[in-house]
């Protein structure tokens, strides 16, 4: 799990720029002042394929707005992360495949042997749980370990704007339609 982490390098795909990020951005300084021996490496497109998409500039721009526009709270974290950054514990990386269609499994052999020795990989955003299952519509019980097997343990967050879903236990998917009709795509659920 995340939180038995000692050591090790967390290898993290970033979702969307704005408030989000810099939520991203808090979560990560509280890992590294958790776990003084963590890297966290954070993965952005190299260019946006909507709008919303995070980019490296983004980053540089989230800590800057934290340091100079935010609460003083945010001013003090994003200090943080700009110290982490310079003894190495924070990067930013970007690779064409995050801009591209392809499915998990077809990552490209660098990229795949680059995050193979991560200690944890963060998964953020429907866009890329998306990926990882193909952007195909699975059965909703279908075991997760049936369709991925990713580099390094994987953490998927999504709020859920698509029909893409697996991994639930039986009867949950049903449990939902009943509780929210709209419940896959609605952006309620996550």
């Amino acid at each position: 799990e995340l939180a038995d982490l000692e050591s090790g390098q967390v290898e993290w795909l970033l979702d969307n720029f704005g408030v989000e990020i810099c939520f991203d951005l808090l979560l990560a300084d509280a890992l590294l002042a958790l776990h003084p021996h963590l890297s966290i490496r954070l993965h952005v497109k190299p260019h946006p394929c909507f709008v919303s998409d995070a980019i490296a500039a983004d980053v540089t721009h989230a800590l800057r707005w934290m340091k100079s526009g935010g609460p003083a709270w945010a001013c003090s974290a994003a200090q943080r992360l700009e110290q982490a950054v310079q003894a190495g514990r924070l990067q930013v990386a970007s690779h064409f495949f995050w801009a591209s269609p392809n499915p998990a499994w077809e990552m490209p052999p660098d990229l795949w042997d680059d995050l193979a020795g991560a200690a944890y990989m963060i998964s953020k955003g429907d866009i890329n749980y998306r990926r990882w299952l193909g952007d195909a519509r699975w059965a909703a019980s279908t075991p997760l370990e049936a369709i991925i097997h990713p580099p390094a343990p994987l953490l998927l967050l999504r709020v859920s704007k698509s029909d893409v879903v697996a991994g639930l236990n039986p009867g949950q998917a049903e449990e939902m339609l009943i509780r929210d009709p709209a419940w896959r795509t609605n952006g309620h659920w996550g």
